[in-house]
Protein backbone atom coordinates (compact mmCIF):
# COMPACT_ATOMS: atom_id res chain seq x y z
CA UNK A 1 0.00 0.00 0.00
CA UNK A 2 1.39 3.39 -1.04
CA UNK A 3 2.09 5.77 1.84
CA UNK A 4 1.12 9.38 1.22
CA UNK A 5 3.56 12.12 2.12
CA UNK A 6 3.02 14.53 5.01
CA UNK A 7 2.13 17.25 2.49
CA UNK A 8 -1.16 15.48 1.77
CA UNK A 9 -2.13 15.59 5.44
CA UNK A 10 -1.30 19.28 5.63
CA UNK A 11 -3.54 19.79 2.60
CA UNK A 12 -6.34 17.95 4.39
CA UNK A 13 -6.12 20.46 7.22
CA UNK A 14 -5.81 23.52 4.97
CA UNK A 15 -8.67 22.60 2.64
CA UNK A 16 -10.81 21.63 5.60
CA UNK A 17 -10.34 25.09 7.09
CA UNK A 18 -11.18 26.60 3.70
CA UNK A 19 -14.46 24.68 3.56
CA UNK A 20 -15.83 26.02 6.84
CA UNK A 21 -16.77 29.51 5.50
CA UNK A 22 -18.36 27.86 2.46
CA UNK A 23 -20.65 25.68 4.58
CA UNK A 24 -21.35 28.65 6.82
CA UNK A 25 -22.60 30.72 3.85
CA UNK A 26 -24.42 28.11 1.75
CA UNK A 27 -26.00 25.93 4.46
CA UNK A 28 -26.06 27.50 7.91
CA UNK A 29 -27.06 31.09 7.10
CA UNK A 30 -29.71 30.25 4.44
CA UNK A 31 -31.58 27.87 6.73
CA UNK A 32 -31.32 30.32 9.61
CA UNK A 33 -32.63 33.19 7.49
CA UNK A 34 -35.40 31.26 5.68
CA UNK A 35 -36.64 29.91 9.00
CA UNK A 36 -36.87 33.53 10.17
CA UNK A 37 -39.04 34.38 7.14
CA UNK A 38 -36.54 35.62 4.53
CA UNK A 39 -37.54 35.03 0.88
CA UNK A 40 -35.61 32.75 -1.46
CA UNK A 41 -34.38 35.80 -3.36
CA UNK A 42 -32.85 37.38 -0.25
CA UNK A 43 -31.31 34.09 0.81
CA UNK A 44 -29.76 33.47 -2.62
CA UNK A 45 -28.40 36.99 -2.93
CA UNK A 46 -26.06 36.20 -0.04
CA UNK A 47 -23.93 34.35 -2.59
CA UNK A 48 -23.35 37.62 -4.45
CA UNK A 49 -21.04 38.54 -1.55
CA UNK A 50 -18.67 35.85 -2.87
CA UNK A 51 -17.68 38.16 -5.73
CA UNK A 52 -14.22 38.82 -4.18
CA UNK A 53 -13.37 35.38 -5.52
CA UNK A 54 -13.54 36.96 -8.97
CA UNK A 55 -10.61 39.17 -7.99
CA UNK A 56 -8.32 36.27 -7.17
CA UNK A 57 -6.03 37.14 -10.06
CA UNK A 58 -5.20 40.38 -8.25
CA UNK A 59 -3.91 38.48 -5.22
CA UNK A 60 -1.67 36.12 -7.24
CA UNK A 61 1.37 38.47 -7.40
CA UNK A 62 1.09 39.16 -3.68
CA UNK A 63 0.95 35.48 -2.73
CA UNK A 64 3.58 34.22 -5.16
CA UNK A 65 6.04 37.00 -4.28
CA UNK A 66 5.98 36.05 -0.61
CA UNK A 67 9.22 34.53 0.64
CA UNK A 68 7.27 31.79 2.44
CA UNK A 69 3.82 30.32 1.83
CA UNK A 70 3.25 30.54 5.59
CA UNK A 71 2.81 34.30 5.39
CA UNK A 72 -0.34 34.44 3.23
CA UNK A 73 -1.73 31.38 5.02
CA UNK A 74 -1.30 32.74 8.53
CA UNK A 75 -2.55 36.16 7.41
CA UNK A 76 -5.78 34.78 5.93
CA UNK A 77 -6.46 32.34 8.75
CA UNK A 78 -5.77 34.95 11.43
CA UNK A 79 -8.13 37.30 9.61
CA UNK A 80 -10.85 34.63 9.55
CA UNK A 81 -10.43 34.13 13.29
CA UNK A 82 -10.96 37.87 13.81
CA UNK A 83 -13.97 37.91 11.44
CA UNK A 84 -15.75 35.07 13.26
CA UNK A 85 -14.95 36.70 16.61
CA UNK A 86 -16.50 39.94 15.34
CA UNK A 87 -19.55 37.98 14.12
CA UNK A 88 -20.23 36.85 17.65
CA UNK A 89 -20.88 40.48 18.62
CA UNK A 90 -23.55 41.23 15.99
CA UNK A 91 -27.09 40.06 15.36
CA UNK A 92 -27.87 37.80 12.39
CA UNK A 93 -30.77 40.13 11.56
CA UNK A 94 -28.35 43.04 11.01
CA UNK A 95 -28.21 42.85 7.20
CA UNK A 96 -25.58 45.52 6.51
CA UNK A 97 -23.18 44.41 9.23
CA UNK A 98 -23.58 40.78 8.21
CA UNK A 99 -22.88 41.72 4.59
CA UNK A 100 -19.61 43.43 5.54
CA UNK A 101 -18.63 40.38 7.59
CA UNK A 102 -19.31 38.02 4.69
CA UNK A 103 -17.52 40.25 2.17
CA UNK A 104 -14.40 40.37 4.34
CA UNK A 105 -14.63 36.63 4.91
CA UNK A 106 -14.66 35.91 1.18
CA UNK A 107 -11.66 38.18 0.52
CA UNK A 108 -9.64 36.30 3.15
CA UNK A 109 -10.74 32.87 1.93
CA UNK A 110 -9.84 33.76 -1.68
CA UNK A 111 -6.30 34.66 -0.55
CA UNK A 112 -6.13 31.42 1.40
CA UNK A 113 -7.30 29.47 -1.65
CA UNK A 114 -4.42 30.77 -3.78
CA UNK A 115 -1.90 29.98 -1.06
CA UNK A 116 -3.20 26.45 -0.52
CA UNK A 117 -3.36 25.74 -4.26
CA UNK A 118 0.23 26.98 -4.62
CA UNK A 119 1.32 24.67 -1.82
CA UNK A 120 -0.48 21.74 -3.49
CA UNK A 121 0.91 22.37 -6.98
CA UNK A 122 4.48 22.66 -5.70
CA UNK A 123 4.40 19.67 -3.34
CA UNK A 124 2.09 16.96 -4.72
CA UNK A 125 3.89 14.32 -6.77
CA UNK A 126 2.43 12.80 -9.92
CA UNK A 127 1.57 9.56 -8.12
CA UNK A 128 -0.30 11.51 -5.43
CA UNK A 129 -2.32 13.58 -7.89
CA UNK A 130 -5.48 11.47 -8.26
CA UNK A 131 -5.97 10.55 -4.62
CA UNK A 132 -4.54 13.87 -3.51
CA UNK A 133 -7.28 15.74 -5.35
CA UNK A 134 -9.88 13.38 -3.90
CA UNK A 135 -8.54 14.14 -0.41
CA UNK A 136 -8.61 17.84 -1.25
CA UNK A 137 -12.30 17.73 -2.18
CA UNK A 138 -13.15 15.47 0.77
CA UNK A 139 -11.39 17.73 3.28
CA UNK A 140 -13.12 20.79 1.84
CA UNK A 141 -16.51 19.10 2.21
CA UNK A 142 -15.74 17.99 5.75
CA UNK A 143 -15.05 21.62 6.54
CA UNK A 144 -18.28 22.61 4.79
CA UNK A 145 -20.14 20.00 6.83
CA UNK A 146 -18.70 21.51 10.01
CA UNK A 147 -19.58 25.07 8.95
CA UNK A 148 -23.02 24.09 7.62
CA UNK A 149 -24.80 21.02 9.00
CA UNK A 150 -23.05 20.83 12.37
CA UNK A 151 -23.51 24.54 13.12
CA UNK A 152 -27.18 24.31 12.07
CA UNK A 153 -27.72 21.34 14.36
CA UNK A 154 -25.79 23.00 17.22
CA UNK A 155 -27.82 26.21 16.82
CA UNK A 156 -30.74 24.42 18.50
CA UNK A 157 -28.71 24.21 21.71
CA UNK A 158 -26.25 27.13 21.63
CA UNK A 159 -26.59 30.80 20.83
CA UNK A 160 -25.18 32.53 17.78
CA UNK A 161 -22.45 34.22 19.87
CA UNK A 162 -21.24 30.94 21.36
CA UNK A 163 -21.05 29.26 17.95
CA UNK A 164 -19.09 32.10 16.37
CA UNK A 165 -16.66 32.22 19.30
CA UNK A 166 -16.17 28.47 18.94
CA UNK A 167 -15.25 28.76 15.24
CA UNK A 168 -12.93 31.73 15.90
CA UNK A 169 -11.06 29.68 18.50
CA UNK A 170 -10.61 26.77 16.08
CA UNK A 171 -9.01 29.10 13.51
CA UNK A 172 -6.75 30.67 16.12
CA UNK A 173 -5.43 27.27 17.20
CA UNK A 174 -4.76 26.19 13.61
CA UNK A 175 -2.84 29.41 12.90
CA UNK A 176 -0.41 28.48 15.66
CA UNK A 177 -0.11 24.89 14.41
CA UNK A 178 0.54 25.97 10.80
CA UNK A 179 3.04 28.65 11.80
CA UNK A 180 5.06 26.19 13.87
CA UNK A 181 4.81 23.04 11.76
CA UNK A 182 4.02 23.69 8.08
CA UNK A 183 6.99 22.72 5.88
CA UNK A 184 8.12 25.15 3.22
CA UNK A 185 9.71 24.27 -0.08
CA UNK A 186 12.10 26.63 -1.82
CA UNK A 187 12.43 26.64 -5.57
CA UNK A 188 15.63 25.28 -7.10
CA UNK A 189 16.57 28.74 -8.34
CA UNK A 190 16.13 30.35 -4.93
CA UNK A 191 18.15 27.59 -3.27
CA UNK A 192 20.94 28.00 -5.80
CA UNK A 193 20.99 31.77 -5.38
CA UNK A 194 21.16 31.52 -1.59
CA UNK A 195 24.02 29.04 -1.79
CA UNK A 196 25.95 31.34 -4.11
CA UNK A 197 25.27 34.31 -1.82
CA UNK A 198 26.75 32.46 1.12
CA UNK A 199 29.88 31.53 -0.73
CA UNK A 200 30.18 34.99 -2.33
CA UNK A 201 31.73 33.59 -5.47
CA UNK A 202 31.86 34.70 -9.08
CA UNK A 203 30.75 32.44 -11.89
CA UNK A 204 32.94 32.89 -14.91
CA UNK A 205 32.84 31.20 -18.27
CA UNK A 206 35.14 31.25 -21.23
CA UNK A 207 32.73 31.09 -24.19
CA UNK A 208 35.28 31.32 -26.96
CA UNK A 209 38.56 29.55 -26.41
CA UNK A 210 41.02 28.88 -29.21
CA UNK A 211 39.69 25.38 -29.73
CA UNK A 212 35.93 26.16 -29.55
CA UNK A 213 35.29 29.30 -31.64
CA UNK A 214 33.04 27.35 -33.97
CA UNK A 215 30.56 26.88 -31.13
CA UNK A 216 29.65 30.59 -31.28
CA UNK A 217 27.97 29.98 -34.62
CA UNK A 218 24.91 28.64 -32.83
CA UNK A 219 22.14 31.16 -33.52
CA UNK A 220 20.46 30.51 -30.19
CA UNK A 221 23.59 31.40 -28.24
CA UNK A 222 24.08 34.60 -30.20
CA UNK A 223 20.52 35.68 -29.47
CA UNK A 224 20.87 34.80 -25.80
CA UNK A 225 24.03 36.84 -25.40
CA UNK A 226 22.68 39.81 -27.34
CA UNK A 227 19.51 39.93 -25.25
CA UNK A 228 21.65 39.96 -22.13
CA UNK A 229 23.48 43.01 -23.53
CA UNK A 230 26.82 41.20 -23.75
CA UNK A 231 29.50 42.41 -26.16
CA UNK A 232 32.56 40.62 -27.43
CA UNK A 233 35.88 42.16 -26.43
CA UNK A 234 39.36 41.71 -27.90
CA UNK A 235 40.03 38.56 -25.92
CA UNK A 236 36.69 36.96 -26.89
CA UNK A 237 35.76 36.32 -23.26
CA UNK A 238 32.89 37.26 -21.01
CA UNK A 239 32.22 37.44 -17.32
CA UNK A 240 28.96 37.52 -15.37
CA UNK A 241 29.64 38.13 -11.72
CA UNK A 242 27.39 37.75 -8.69
CA UNK A 243 27.05 40.85 -6.57
CA UNK A 244 24.44 39.69 -4.04
CA UNK A 245 21.84 42.33 -4.89
CA UNK A 246 19.32 40.29 -6.86
CA UNK A 247 17.58 36.96 -6.89
CA UNK A 248 16.84 37.01 -10.63
CA UNK A 249 19.07 34.92 -12.84
CA UNK A 250 19.31 34.25 -16.57
CA UNK A 251 21.05 31.12 -17.77
CA UNK A 252 22.04 30.62 -21.40
CA UNK A 253 21.77 27.23 -23.13
CA UNK A 254 24.93 25.20 -23.37
CA UNK A 255 26.15 23.42 -26.46
CA UNK A 256 29.37 22.03 -25.06
CA UNK A 257 31.11 25.04 -23.54
CA UNK A 258 33.73 24.14 -20.98
CA UNK A 259 33.87 25.90 -17.65
CA UNK A 260 37.30 27.47 -17.13
CA UNK A 261 38.81 27.90 -13.73
CA UNK A 262 41.08 30.65 -15.06
CA UNK A 263 39.51 33.29 -17.29
CA UNK A 264 41.16 35.99 -19.36
CA UNK A 265 40.09 39.63 -19.48
CA UNK A 266 36.40 39.64 -18.65
CA UNK A 267 33.45 42.04 -18.80
CA UNK A 268 31.35 42.69 -15.69
CA UNK A 269 27.76 44.02 -15.27
CA UNK A 270 27.05 45.50 -11.87
CA UNK A 271 24.86 48.58 -12.34
CA UNK A 272 21.35 49.36 -13.64
CA UNK A 273 22.81 51.52 -16.40
CA UNK A 274 23.66 48.37 -18.33
CA UNK A 275 19.91 47.76 -18.51
CA UNK A 276 18.56 51.29 -18.57
CA UNK A 277 15.17 50.65 -20.19
CA UNK A 278 12.23 48.70 -18.84
CA UNK A 279 11.84 46.97 -22.20
CA UNK A 280 15.40 45.71 -22.08
CA UNK A 281 14.96 44.55 -18.50
CA UNK A 282 11.68 42.75 -19.24
CA UNK A 283 13.14 41.14 -22.34
CA UNK A 284 15.97 39.70 -20.29
CA UNK A 285 13.59 38.43 -17.62
CA UNK A 286 11.32 36.91 -20.27
CA UNK A 287 14.29 35.33 -22.01
CA UNK A 288 15.19 33.64 -18.75
CA UNK A 289 12.25 31.28 -19.20
CA UNK A 290 13.44 30.39 -22.68
CA UNK A 291 17.06 29.84 -21.69
CA UNK A 292 16.88 27.79 -18.48
CA UNK A 293 17.62 24.11 -19.00
CA UNK A 294 17.85 21.21 -16.59
CA UNK A 295 21.37 20.13 -17.61
CA UNK A 296 23.86 20.82 -14.78
CA UNK A 297 26.44 22.25 -17.20
CA UNK A 298 23.92 24.72 -18.61
CA UNK A 299 23.18 26.07 -15.15
CA UNK A 300 26.80 27.18 -14.79
CA UNK A 301 27.68 28.13 -18.34
CA UNK A 302 26.58 31.77 -18.06
CA UNK A 303 24.52 33.77 -15.57
CA UNK A 304 23.23 37.32 -15.56
CA UNK A 305 22.04 39.13 -12.46
CA UNK A 306 19.99 42.27 -12.50
CA UNK A 307 22.22 44.11 -10.03
CA UNK A 308 21.12 47.05 -7.93
CA UNK A 309 17.65 47.51 -9.45
CA UNK A 310 15.21 49.38 -7.30
CA UNK A 311 12.17 47.62 -5.83
CA UNK A 312 9.79 49.63 -7.99
CA UNK A 313 11.72 48.69 -11.12
CA UNK A 314 11.43 45.01 -10.24
CA UNK A 315 7.69 45.28 -9.55
CA UNK A 316 7.03 46.98 -12.91
CA UNK A 317 8.81 44.19 -14.73
CA UNK A 318 6.91 41.56 -12.74
CA UNK A 319 3.61 43.22 -13.59
CA UNK A 320 4.44 43.23 -17.29
CA UNK A 321 5.44 39.60 -17.07
CA UNK A 322 2.13 38.80 -15.31
CA UNK A 323 0.11 40.18 -18.22
CA UNK A 324 2.24 38.24 -20.70
CA UNK A 325 1.84 35.05 -18.69
CA UNK A 326 -1.94 35.50 -18.44
CA UNK A 327 -2.19 35.96 -22.21
CA UNK A 328 -0.07 32.85 -22.68
CA UNK A 329 -2.34 30.88 -20.34
CA UNK A 330 -5.46 31.88 -22.28
CA UNK A 331 -3.81 30.91 -25.58
CA UNK A 332 -3.10 27.40 -24.34
CA UNK A 333 -4.56 24.45 -26.29
CA UNK A 334 -8.18 23.89 -25.32
CA UNK A 335 -7.96 26.45 -22.49
CA UNK A 336 -10.96 28.55 -23.58
CA UNK A 337 -13.15 25.47 -23.83
CA UNK A 338 -11.89 24.34 -20.43
CA UNK A 339 -12.76 27.74 -18.92
CA UNK A 340 -16.24 27.54 -20.49
CA UNK A 341 -16.71 24.10 -18.97
CA UNK A 342 -15.66 25.39 -15.54
CA UNK A 343 -18.17 28.23 -15.84
CA UNK A 344 -21.19 26.01 -16.54
CA UNK A 345 -20.52 22.49 -15.26
CA UNK A 346 -22.11 23.15 -11.84
CA UNK A 347 -25.02 25.39 -12.86
CA UNK A 348 -27.93 22.97 -12.52
CA UNK A 349 -26.43 21.00 -9.66
CA UNK A 350 -25.68 24.07 -7.51
CA UNK A 351 -29.14 25.51 -8.14
CA UNK A 352 -30.82 22.30 -6.98
CA UNK A 353 -28.55 21.85 -3.95
CA UNK A 354 -29.09 25.43 -2.73
CA UNK A 355 -32.88 25.43 -3.18
CA UNK A 356 -33.77 21.90 -2.03
CA UNK A 357 -33.39 22.61 1.73
CA UNK A 358 -35.70 25.62 1.33
CA UNK A 359 -38.25 23.37 -0.41
CA UNK A 360 -38.19 20.95 2.54
CA UNK A 361 -38.69 23.81 5.00
CA UNK A 362 -41.71 24.97 2.97
CA UNK A 363 -43.05 21.38 3.17
CA UNK A 364 -43.11 21.78 6.97
CA UNK A 365 -40.07 19.63 7.62
CA UNK A 366 -38.46 20.70 10.88
CA UNK A 367 -35.17 22.60 10.95
CA UNK A 368 -33.44 19.78 12.81
CA UNK A 369 -34.48 17.29 10.14
CA UNK A 370 -33.39 19.58 7.32
CA UNK A 371 -30.03 20.16 9.01
CA UNK A 372 -29.48 16.42 9.39
CA UNK A 373 -30.77 15.20 5.99
CA UNK A 374 -29.41 17.99 3.79
CA UNK A 375 -26.48 19.00 5.99
CA UNK A 376 -24.65 16.24 7.82
CA UNK A 377 -25.87 13.21 5.89
CA UNK A 378 -25.79 14.98 2.53
CA UNK A 379 -22.16 15.99 3.02
CA UNK A 380 -21.26 12.41 3.89
CA UNK A 381 -22.81 11.30 0.60
CA UNK A 382 -20.96 14.05 -1.25
CA UNK A 383 -17.68 12.97 0.34
CA UNK A 384 -18.39 9.41 -0.79
CA UNK A 385 -18.82 10.77 -4.30
CA UNK A 386 -15.46 12.51 -4.11
CA UNK A 387 -13.79 9.27 -3.01
CA UNK A 388 -15.59 7.49 -5.84
CA UNK A 389 -14.14 10.02 -8.25
CA UNK A 390 -10.65 9.41 -6.91
CA UNK A 391 -11.14 5.65 -7.26
CA UNK A 392 -12.32 6.02 -10.84
CA UNK A 393 -9.31 8.17 -11.70
CA UNK A 394 -6.89 5.63 -10.24
CA UNK A 395 -8.47 2.49 -11.73
CA UNK A 396 -10.26 3.38 -14.97
CA UNK A 397 -7.78 5.69 -16.68
CA UNK A 398 -6.27 2.84 -18.66
CA UNK A 399 -9.54 2.34 -20.49
CA UNK A 400 -11.29 5.71 -20.41
CA UNK A 401 -9.96 9.23 -20.74
CA UNK A 402 -10.68 11.80 -18.06
CA UNK A 403 -12.94 13.78 -20.41
CA UNK A 404 -14.99 10.67 -21.25
CA UNK A 405 -15.32 9.97 -17.53
CA UNK A 406 -16.62 13.51 -16.98
CA UNK A 407 -19.11 13.22 -19.85
CA UNK A 408 -20.55 9.98 -18.49
CA UNK A 409 -20.88 11.35 -14.96
CA UNK A 410 -22.57 14.54 -16.22
CA UNK A 411 -25.13 12.49 -18.16
CA UNK A 412 -26.10 10.42 -15.10
CA UNK A 413 -26.31 13.59 -13.03
CA UNK A 414 -28.88 14.89 -15.54
CA UNK A 415 -30.90 11.68 -15.02
CA UNK A 416 -30.83 12.15 -11.22
CA UNK A 417 -31.93 15.81 -11.51
CA UNK A 418 -34.75 14.78 -13.85
CA UNK A 419 -35.99 12.19 -11.32
CA UNK A 420 -35.95 14.81 -8.54
CA UNK A 421 -37.86 17.27 -10.75
CA UNK A 422 -40.47 14.61 -11.55
CA UNK A 423 -40.97 13.75 -7.86
CA UNK A 424 -41.39 17.43 -6.97
CA UNK A 425 -43.92 17.75 -9.83
CA UNK A 426 -45.95 14.95 -8.17
CA UNK A 427 -46.50 17.25 -5.21
CA UNK A 428 -47.92 15.44 -2.18
CA UNK A 429 -47.46 11.95 -3.65
CA UNK A 430 -44.27 11.30 -1.72
CA UNK A 431 -43.03 11.82 1.79
CA UNK A 432 -40.79 14.90 1.52
CA UNK A 433 -37.90 12.98 3.03
CA UNK A 434 -38.11 10.38 0.21
CA UNK A 435 -37.05 13.18 -2.12
CA UNK A 436 -33.65 12.98 -0.46
CA UNK A 437 -32.91 9.74 -2.36
CA UNK A 438 -32.47 11.36 -5.82
CA UNK A 439 -30.94 14.35 -4.04
CA UNK A 440 -28.25 12.07 -2.60
CA UNK A 441 -27.65 10.56 -6.03
CA UNK A 442 -27.05 14.08 -7.37
CA UNK A 443 -24.55 14.72 -4.57
CA UNK A 444 -22.79 11.39 -5.15
CA UNK A 445 -22.31 12.06 -8.86
CA UNK A 446 -21.50 15.72 -8.23
CA UNK A 447 -18.72 14.74 -5.83
CA UNK A 448 -17.16 12.44 -8.42
CA UNK A 449 -17.43 15.17 -11.08
CA UNK A 450 -15.76 17.69 -8.78
CA UNK A 451 -12.80 15.38 -8.08
CA UNK A 452 -12.30 14.67 -11.78
CA UNK A 453 -12.58 18.38 -12.62
CA UNK A 454 -10.09 19.44 -9.95
CA UNK A 455 -7.66 16.78 -11.19
CA UNK A 456 -7.99 18.19 -14.71
CA UNK A 457 -7.28 21.69 -13.35
CA UNK A 458 -4.26 20.53 -11.36
CA UNK A 459 -2.67 18.56 -14.19
CA UNK A 460 -3.24 21.46 -16.58
CA UNK A 461 -1.52 23.80 -14.13
CA UNK A 462 1.47 21.52 -13.64
CA UNK A 463 2.25 21.59 -17.37
CA UNK A 464 3.51 25.16 -16.88
CA UNK A 465 7.28 25.28 -16.38
CA UNK A 466 7.44 28.12 -13.85
CA UNK A 467 5.88 28.04 -10.38
CA UNK A 468 4.36 31.52 -10.75
CA UNK A 469 2.77 30.53 -14.08
CA UNK A 470 1.44 27.32 -12.52
CA UNK A 471 -0.25 29.38 -9.81
CA UNK A 472 -1.62 31.83 -12.38
CA UNK A 473 -3.00 29.01 -14.54
CA UNK A 474 -4.72 27.32 -11.62
CA UNK A 475 -6.06 30.60 -10.26
CA UNK A 476 -7.52 31.52 -13.66
CA UNK A 477 -9.36 28.20 -13.83
CA UNK A 478 -10.47 28.34 -10.19
CA UNK A 479 -11.82 31.86 -10.73
CA UNK A 480 -13.93 30.66 -13.67
CA UNK A 481 -15.16 27.70 -11.61
CA UNK A 482 -16.25 29.89 -8.70
CA UNK A 483 -17.72 32.55 -11.00
CA UNK A 484 -20.14 30.09 -12.59
CA UNK A 485 -21.32 28.74 -9.26
CA UNK A 486 -21.65 32.09 -7.51
CA UNK A 487 -23.56 33.95 -10.23
CA UNK A 488 -26.17 31.27 -10.82
CA UNK A 489 -26.61 30.34 -7.16
CA UNK A 490 -27.19 34.01 -6.37
CA UNK A 491 -29.95 34.09 -9.01
CA UNK A 492 -31.46 30.66 -8.28
CA UNK A 493 -33.75 31.97 -5.53
CA UNK A 494 -35.00 34.77 -7.77
CA UNK A 495 -35.72 32.21 -10.52
CA UNK A 496 -37.70 29.90 -8.21
CA UNK A 497 -39.61 32.82 -6.64
CA UNK A 498 -40.91 33.73 -10.13
CA UNK A 499 -41.37 30.28 -11.71
CA UNK A 500 -42.14 28.02 -8.75
CA UNK A 501 -40.32 24.94 -7.51
CA UNK A 502 -41.37 22.56 -10.31
CA UNK A 503 -40.29 24.79 -13.22
CA UNK A 504 -37.17 25.80 -11.33
CA UNK A 505 -35.96 22.22 -10.86
CA UNK A 506 -36.76 21.36 -14.50
CA UNK A 507 -34.54 24.28 -15.55
CA UNK A 508 -31.81 23.05 -13.21
CA UNK A 509 -31.93 19.60 -14.82
CA UNK A 510 -31.58 20.96 -18.35
CA UNK A 511 -28.76 23.33 -17.41
CA UNK A 512 -26.72 20.38 -16.16
CA UNK A 513 -26.49 19.04 -19.74
CA UNK A 514 -24.69 22.13 -21.04
CA UNK A 515 -21.36 20.86 -19.73
CA UNK A 516 -21.25 18.08 -22.35
CA UNK A 517 -20.40 20.43 -25.23
CA UNK A 518 -17.16 21.91 -23.81
CA UNK A 519 -16.13 18.43 -22.60
CA UNK A 520 -16.44 17.21 -26.19
CA UNK A 521 -14.51 20.21 -27.51
CA UNK A 522 -11.71 19.77 -24.97
CA UNK A 523 -11.29 16.17 -26.14
CA UNK A 524 -11.38 16.98 -29.86
CA UNK A 525 -9.28 20.14 -30.07
CA UNK A 526 -6.66 19.63 -27.37
CA UNK A 527 -3.44 18.14 -28.80
CA UNK A 528 -2.29 14.74 -27.71
CA UNK A 529 -1.06 14.70 -24.13
CA UNK A 530 -2.87 17.84 -22.98
CA UNK A 531 -5.99 16.03 -21.78
CA UNK A 532 -5.01 13.56 -19.03
CA UNK A 533 -5.78 9.94 -19.83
Amino acid sequence: MEVLSSNVYWLMLLYGLQGVPYGFQVAFLPILMHTAGASLTKVSLLRALSLPWMLKLMWVPVVTSSSSIKRPLTFSLSGLSVVFAASSMISVQSAWTLSIILLTMNILVSVQDIAVDTFAIQNLTETEMGMGNAIQVVAYKVGAMFGGGMLTWASQFYSWSVLMTWVATVYLITVIVIYLGLPTKKSDLDAENEELDKKNISITADFLSSDSKNLFNHKQDKECLSKLGAEQDDTSTYKIERNGYSKHQVVCPSHGYNLRSSSLNLRQYTSPSDFSSDDHFRTAIKHRRECVHDQPLARHTAAWECGKHSESHMQDAHQGSLYDDLASVLRGPGMLWLLLYLLIYKLGEQGAISIFPMYLLDCDVTTNQVAFWTGLLAQCVSISGSLLGGWLLNHNTKHRSLSLELGSLCFWRFIALSILSFMIWLDGSFNPLLLCLPFYLILLLGGAITTATFTLMMTTSQRASQACVQTLTHTTMATAEVLGKVIFTALAGLLVDHTGYVAGFIIFANLSMLALLPIYKITIFAPKGTVPS
